[in-house]
């Protein structure tokens, strides 16, 4: 009976082990995606911008700025629709409005810190490399969520992606 005892526990423990194993796998992927998404970008600009090193070195570290704080806009965004994922709970009328809310609000605030950024940026790059910026910042983008379909089809043997709810 001891046997059977310890044996269940030491291979709860296992179990247990295995599944943080696998948690920080996936943080550790993801963070991984994070930062070759990062370099793409930063490469992707610079190159569009055609950005010389010191114009380089001066614009990077306040993009990288404002970017940090678009994330946290819409962290607060995306903590709100967690509810639509969990196909347990039916979203009320009340969680709808409150996204709808949310969203409106994060787009007003995204707007101003672009606002606020663009009187930074014009005082280290001309308005053409700025217009430039602009441009490639949605051209990355697009190609970003246009590949990300396109894996989430199955076209590079990926699974395809369950339809969304809600």
């Amino acid at each position: 009976m001891k046997k059977g005892i310890i044996f269940s526990m030491l291979l709860c423990f296992m179990l247990a082990g295995v599944s943080a194993q696998t948690v920080q796998n996936k943080e550790e992927k993801k963070k991984e995606n994070m930062e070759t998404f990062k370099a793409k970008r930063v490469a992707y600009i610079t190159e569009k911008m055609k950005l010389t090193p010191d114009e380089a070195q001066a614009f990077w570290p306040i993009c990288n700025e404002l970017q940090e704080k678009k994330f946290e806009i819409n962290k607060t965004l995306r903590e709100n629709r967690k509810i639509f994922r969990d196909p347990e709970k039916k979203p009320t009328d009340a969680d709808y409005l409150k996204i709808i809310d949310a969203n409106a609000d994060a787009k007003i605030k995204e707007a101003e810190l672009d606002k606020e950024y663009l009187e930074k940026f014009k005082k280290i790059l001309s308005p053409e490399k700025i217009y430039k910026y602009i441009r490639a910042e949605e051209d990355f983008m697009k190609q970003m969520f246009s590949q990300r379909h396109k894996d989430n089809k199955g076209e590079k043997g990926n699974r395809p992606v369950p339809p969304r709810a809600n």
